[in-house]
């Protein structure tokens, strides 16, 4: 689960920069010697280049989805259901937190999610819904 791209969205001529950033308290930037030590550093994953080398491991390409498919599919809204709220703030806040996590202007669509394995079968909770490995 990360920030990526199929390999076709990844190499895109917006992108010919690459696609380090920075981020410091939820603020992106792409100065790595601005607070260094505080800052959070990450790439973008080429995440066909993932599932290519995992082929040629041995491993089979379960499942490939979006953060905010795979969570629902898992069941996040069931389980957001059954948390005891007290205040209607609380209750505020974990819908404002299920958004960031889910919706496509947020999280949802930003990280992917890819699960690799050796002799998995059946339903795997979230990847039955929407698969996004012909994107790859």
């Amino acid at each position: 689960m990360d920030y990526g791209y199929g390999r076709k969205e990844y190499y895109l001529p917006e992108r010919s920069m690459g696609t380090f950033m920075c981020y410091y308290r939820h603020h992106a930037f792409d100065n790595p010697l601005w607070h260094p030590g505080i800052i959070d550093m990450t790439a973008f994953v080429d995440f066909t280049a993932v599932a290519e080398a995992a082929l040629e491991a041995g491993f089979a390409l379960a499942g490939y989805t979006s953060q905010g498919h795979f969570l629902m599919d898992a069941g996040l809204a069931e389980v957001m259901q059954q948390q005891p709220v007290e205040r209607p703030q609380e209750q505020l806040q974990l819908n404002q937190q299920i958004k960031t996590l889910t919706l496509p202007s947020e999280m949802g669509e930003r990280f992917k999610v890819m699960l690799l394995g050796k002799q998995l079968s059946g339903n795997i909770p979230g990847f039955s819904g929407r698969d996004y490995r012909h994107s790859l």
